[in-house]
């Protein structure tokens, strides 16, 4: 009996610990998260001012002055080497080296170019996982990811039920392309979606009154 009123207290303090130690590490994540979200942002704002100069040449130099420490710079020019000059391989330099550092819309870049075959061998399967990872925070990635559903890619089965629950979660995000398509899919009962005309009405108004998509501005060179 002596040694179960020894073990007891021991018990008992070994849990607390346990549960104090996990929540020092979620503290310590949320920290982490906090910080990287932080750093993110201070890099948009400064990413930013270079795409309102007027002249292309201008934002150009901007970026290339930038681009060693802001992900943003890198997106922007990551898309401008793949979409305009075509330099594959410069794209995917800068696409994975934001993802590394912890900007996670660098997945869409870079499944862009797997999706395609720009640069690399194609592969359906590697460009939907890297949608995968970055949808719930990206709502453009929940989009893309969307168009692989309603269609089925490779070895992606179609499943139209999941799409339009990906498609949904961008648009109730704000991303313009989506809500203006979740109004074509009520409206017309695509999909396996049957018609109602106060959904369909509820996402044209959105889109409709979605004149600045920050979403897509992201972006834009």
């Amino acid at each position: 009996m002596k040694n179960i009123k020894l073990a007891l207290p021991l018990a008992f303090a070994l849990v607390f610990s346990a549960c104090s130690s996990k929540q020092e590490v979620k503290k310590e994540e949320i920290q982490v998260k906090e910080d990287v979200d932080s750093k993110l942002k201070r890099q948009r704002v400064e990413a930013d001012k270079c795409q309102v100069l007027p002249q292309k040449d201008a934002k150009l130099s901007c970026y290339n002055q930038i681009i060693e420490t802001n992900t943003f710079a890198m997106l922007r020019m990551g898309i401008h080497y793949a979409d305009k000059l075509k330099n594959y391989p410069e794209a995917i330099k800068l696409f994975e080296k934001m993802i590394d550092n912890g900007n996670y819309h660098g997945n869409l870049g870079l499944a862009f170019l797997y999706f395609r075959g720009k640069g690399v061998e194609q592969n359906y399967e590697r460009a939907h996982n890297l949608l995968v990872q970055s949808y719930e925070k990206d709502p453009n990635a929940a989009y893309q990811l969307s168009r692989f559903y309603f269609r089925g890619v490779g070895t992606i089965q179609k499943d139209e039920a999941k799409a339009v629950r990906f498609i949904t979660d961008a648009a109730n995000r704000g991303l313009y392309t989506a809500q203006k398509r979740l109004y074509r899919i009520y409206r017309d009962g695509l999909y396996g979606v049957k018609t109602d005309e106060e959904k369909a009405k509820l996402w044209r108004e959105k889109y409709q009154n979605n004149n600045f998509d920050d979403l897509a501005k992201l972006y834009r060179l």
